[in-house]
């Protein structure tokens, strides 16, 4: 009945009979997007309250697990990403670089070459629940890469090309020593 009012009423019904049925059938409509009356009165069906919070409750576990599934497939693609930017993909560390940089960070800056090939053979899963670990990571790393940059002394340029070398059409592709 719901799905006939889907495919051929425009998404409306009338209800009748005794409150049990029209109780059931505004649930499955609200699941479906369809609108309910009340054959009787012409108006919106108004279901009981405990019918409504039932409905609501449903709708919000529902929801929950939806975004708990979402998560899920959200952080299995993250983990492919880090895996893929493990195994050299230029392309996967961009994306981390855009989306996360932590995750970024810890591929690039505290793995060496030896540890990003053994991370390439570890199981997604296992990268999906180590996540937050790299994140820490890679947060660390580069906080200590930053206080290396911090200590370092400037350099100098060595090099200089002088503007007007350039201006007079000079021979330009070598630079000049400064004195």
């Amino acid at each position: 009945m719901i799905e006939k009012a889907v495919a051929e009423w425009g998404s409306e019904i009338e209800v009748f009979g005794d409150r049990t049925f029209k109780d059931a059938a505004w649930i499955e409509a609200q699941r479906q997007g369809v609108t309910v009356y009340d054959q009787g009165t012409g108006e919106l069906y108004q279901p009981s309250e405990d019918v409504r919070r039932s409905f609501e409750a449903d709708r919000s576990r529902a929801r929950s697990e939806g975004d708990e599934l979402n998560a899920i497939k959200n952080h299995k693609a993250v983990a492919a990403l880090v895996l893929e930017a493990a195994a050299g993909d230029k392309a996967a560390l961009t994306k981390l670089e855009t989306n996360d940089m932590e995750l970024s960070d810890f591929v690039t800056l505290h793995l060496d070459d030896e540890q990003r090939g053994k991370l390439v053979g570890q199981p997604e899963a296992d990268v999906v629940a180590a996540l937050p670990e790299f994140r820490r990571f890679g947060k660390s790393a580069r906080e200590r890469e930053n206080e290396k940059r911090k200590d370092a002394p400037e350099r100098e340029n060595v090099f200089d090309v002088d503007p007007e070398d350039l201006a007079e059409g000079r021979d330009h592709d070598h630079a000049r020593v400064p004195r």
